[in-house]
């Protein structure tokens, strides 16, 4: 296989509508020239499902861990779990899977350790996971 110009090659990520508006309101919160055109990518895509111009391309099934229940399991205790996630994610943020980082944040807003904004933006993103 000949190498191609990076720029020129092309990726598709599978994401969910709420995926796509949780990153397009990240980058417009700070936007850059390189941004804007993702930007605008994501509106368009955004657009045309919403209006139902394309359908999906993949849906997720469950995985038989899921069917069975075995997933998200454990024999810690939800608020002692958050409490460990959030300790890593003070001490360590790039360290943390991103079960954990939802763990820190949960034991973040039930402890009203959120600013307004982050407080804001973390019971909008709970009313997008109900989507």
């Amino acid at each position: 296989m000949a190498h191609q110009h990076p720029s020129r090659s092309k990726y598709r990520p599978y994401l969910s509508t709420s995926w796509m508006i949780e990153i397009i309101s990240a980058l417009k919160s700070s936007p850059t020239p390189p941004r804007i055109e993702i930007i605008k990518y994501l509106e368009s895509f955004n657009l045309k499902i919403t209006h139902g111009i394309i359908e999906p391309n993949h849906v997720v099934q469950e995985s038989l861990e899921e069917k069975l229940g075995f997933l998200k399991t454990t024999s810690m205790l939800p608020d002692a779990r958050r409490l460990i996630a959030y300790n890593k994610w003070l001490n360590n943020p790039l360290q943390c899977t991103p079960s954990e980082i939802q763990d820190a944040n949960e034991y973040r807003y039930t402890n009203n350790l959120f600013s307004p904004e982050e407080q804001m933006a973390f019971e909008k993103s709970l009313d997008l996971s109900m989507d």
